[in-house]
């Protein structure tokens, strides 16, 4: 089945990158396996990676939207070397209104 994703790069550090990646086809475990493909598995992602770096999985929704529905994951409290502006991810998924 298709499954299509967007992906855009928040940040940079190290080895690592903070990246949005927003789903148009919302399929089983999407954004996982498309990242593992493409050698950028998840941190803590013990079912798609072969890398043991955290005992949690570093994936958090934003915005879930679907049929009439939508509901936001704020405000975020990120933290340390990948704290995130607000502001800046809503400038590339704005909440609707």
């Amino acid at each position: 089945m298709e499954a299509i994703s967007y992906v855009k790069t928040l940040k940079n550090i190290d080895e690592y990158s903070l990246v949005a990646v927003f789903i148009k086809t919302g399929r089983k475990h999407q954004i996982r396996i498309q990242m593992s493909l493409r050698n950028h598995p998840i941190i803590g992602d013990k079912k798609y990676s072969k890398e043991r770096k955290s005992k949690y999985l570093f994936l958090h929704s934003y915005l879930l939207n679907w049929d009439h529905y939508s509901f936001s994951c704020l405000p975020l409290h990120w933290h340390g070397r990948f704290k995130v502006n607000l502001e800046d991810v809503k400038k590339i998924y704005p909440l609707p209104d």
